[in-house]
């Protein structure tokens, strides 16, 4: 108990020691590549069924870089890119105002509880508090806990979303 105490202690204060190194800003041009990268992990890990489109990645960039209504978070770790979080801006379709919602969120695996994806989360929802939206929506695909992390931060369940597969 003592040994297992002492690793828990040691990975715990390895983690606070790298989640301080670990930043949080926006993408820049120079990003692109790696983000399409870890874009494609994410795809693999949690959507295996779907078809990476790189094309239509690129362009999402594009869109994050000179549009106003998509966003891309990068979290850096010793200058490199280790996990991202995109949130678009939409109106609402029969309200005034405008919601904001994060729609891409990935951290690569070898930095997993390393603070990375909560330090990316807490930047995402000080912006969209910045915006002013009148909401904020939030999910996490296949997590296990991933509601009650996301409750850290304030959210709620709001409904239910499913999925129905079309096709093969």
């Amino acid at each position: 108990l003592a040994r297992h105490r002492q690793r828990h202690v040691e990975r715990l204060r390895d983690t606070l020691r790298e989640s301080r190194v670990i930043h949080c800003r926006l993408l820049v041009e120079a990003d692109r590549e790696r983000v399409v990268e870890l874009a494609r992990q994410h795809q693999q890990e949690s959507a295996p069924h779907l078809t990476f489109d790189l094309d239509r990645m690129r362009a999402t960039i594009d869109r994050a870089l000179y549009k106003p209504n998509l966003i891309i978070f990068v979290a850096e770790y010793q200058e490199e890119v280790i996990g991202y979080l995109a949130a678009v801006k939409e109106p609402y379709a029969a309200c005034s105002g405008f919601y904001i919602e994060q729609q891409l969120f990935y951290v690569e695996p070898r930095k997993r509880g390393s603070r990375a994806a909560a330090k990316l989360f807490a930047g995402f929802v000080r912006w969209a508090e910045l915006q002013q939206a009148e909401e904020i929506f939030a999910s996490i695909w296949g997590r296990q806990g991933g509601d009650r992390w996301i409750r850290r931060f304030g959210f709620e369940p709001a409904g239910q979303q499913m999925r129905r597969r079309v096709g093969g």
